[in-house]
């Protein structure tokens, strides 16, 4: 069952090591946290250099792994120092049948709440292929109906709220004209 308390602690912010916000990541083990390709890599496909902030203010730094990461289904795994782990991980679980809310929460920008991030629901919508600029492939995504989805929430867990579970990764936000759709974005299943 979802528990807004125990998701929060799992989500956090992806950002330059100069302090710039790349979006948002979350961990499904104490040293591992899942995030977007293109929060973790810039658009010539260099690697940033990153760091995350926990819930509770404190900073850990983190290297891109490479070998775990999927940029053709803009996945990319952060792996925490030696030092720092987190407490709280994310299960992840499959998709939820369209129509059902979903829940995430994450670091858009203008950043709304500068610690905790910012929670919103959204409806589940159905299978789409994505192709961006660049990227001669599509991927899989799934849309999000009705949220509220802004720069800096790539990266955010997709929550079932039946389950707790993680379902997907908000990927990107609809630039098309919304006012003939309720999509607001897109998601990748996890």
């Amino acid at each position: 069952m979802f528990e807004e308390t125990k998701v929060t602690p799992t989500i956090v912010r992806v950002r330059t090591r100069q302090g710039q916000s790349a979006g948002t990541g979350f961990f499904i083990l104490p040293k591992v946290i899942l995030t977007c390709w293109h929060v973790a890599f810039d658009e010539r496909g260099a690697e940033r250099e990153l760091e995350v902030v926990f819930h509770d203010g404190m900073i850990g730094p983190v290297s891109v792994s490479r070998a775990e990461s999927a940029p053709e289904q803009d996945i990319a795994v952060l792996r925490l120092g030696d030092n720092t782990e987190s407490p709280h991980i994310l299960a992840c679980g499959p998709v939820c049948q369209p129509g059902e809310v979903v829940w995430t929460a994450g670091y858009q920008q203008p950043i709304r709440a500068a610690r905790k991030g910012f929670p919103t629901p959204a409806t589940v919508g159905g299978h789409a292929d994505l192709t961006l600029p660049g990227r001669p492939e599509p991927f899989s995504v799934f849309t999000l109906h009705n949220a509220s989805i802004d720069k800096g929430l790539s990266g955010a867990p997709v929550v079932d709220l039946k389950t707790g579970a993680a379902i997907g990764i908000v990927d990107y936000k609809h630039s098309g004209d919304l006012s003939s759709s309720s999509v607001s974005g897109f998601a990748i299943p996890i």
